[in-house]
């Protein structure tokens, strides 16, 4: 557990788990970092709200695949900005969590007070530059064992903020299993 994710804290007892993580940007501004929040209104500023991962076994097509769901995001001043998310994906290994040896690029999207900027033109909020839409990330032909996704979120004023993100099951683990 590192130090990030050893503030995580529980809040809520319904459906939705919040998970909220606050880091100071500056003495003025902090940043919060909010799992599962599916409201589109009323927002945090200088917010990532992560989703969730999934795992698939496809063996006719791509093999075990992980699935990355982008997050939402607001911008830092409320205006109109972009804003930055970098899925990583971790195997456990040697009795800890390592980072496989596939890594994806920085997806961007266009975020104001209300979250990320759905694009007409490329039917998505997230690409990755300089024009590949995203709706997901995905990492393929996994070998077995246990896999997880930690994302790292990146705003323009150069603030950033990470968190383990959970598997597709809100009451699961946080990771998945290839046998």
């Amino acid at each position: 557990m590192n130090a990030l994710t050893s503030r995580l804290g529980h809040a809520g007892t319904a459906a939705r788990r919040f998970v909220a993580v606050i880091v100071a940007a500056t003495s003025l501004l902090s940043l919060a970092l909010v799992g599962n929040a599916n409201a589109q209104s009323g927002l945090a500023l200088h917010t990532a709200y992560y989703d969730h991962f999934n795992c698939t076994a496809n063996v006719q097509y791509n093999g075990n695949e992980v699935w990355a769901v982008p997050p939402q995001m607001t911008s830092v001043t409320g205006a109109l900005e972009n804003v930055y998310w970098k899925p990583e994906l971790y195997v456990w290994r040697n009795g800890a969590w390592t980072l496989a040896n596939v890594t994806m690029p920085i997806a961007q999207a266009a975020a104001d007070s209300g979250g990320t900027i759905y694009s007409f033109a490329s039917g998505t909020r997230w690409m990755i530059p300089p024009s590949i839409p995203r709706t997901a990330i995905m990492w393929n032909h996994l070998a077995p064992g246990y896999y997880r996704v930690h994302d790292n979120y990146y705003w323009q004023d150069g603030s950033s903020a990470t968190a383990w993100v959970r598997y597709a099951s809100v009451t699961g683990p946080s990771y998945c299993q290839f046998s």
